[in-house]
């Protein structure tokens, strides 16, 4: 039984921090976001919709400039770090 709540707890834990993406650092010629994609996703392009949406107001483009593997898990997938050049 105690295995059982333990493997919950980790399962309850692991779900919780998928989801949105986790902006790191704003600057007007900049930004930086984390993000946790499942294995196969399309996670550049949910980045850079992201970034984009976030920059619309500044009327300036986002465009990747780096991106790096930043953890894996075997319940969540791939956890990335993005940056965005801000453009005109």
């Amino acid at each position: 039984m105690r295995k059982v709540t333990v493997l919950l707890a980790l399962l309850a834990s692991a779900s919780a921090e998928a989801g949105e993406p986790e902006i790191t650092l704003t600057t007007p010629a900049s930004i930086a976001l984390s993000e946790w994609c499942e294995r196969g996703e399309a996670c550049d392009q949910l980045a850079a919709d992201r970034a984009q949406a976030h920059r619309v107001k500044t009327g300036r483009n986002a465009q990747l400039s780096e991106k790096l593997l930043v953890e894996r898990s075997f319940f969540q997938g791939e956890k990335f770090s993005f940056r965005f050049n801000c453009v005109r």
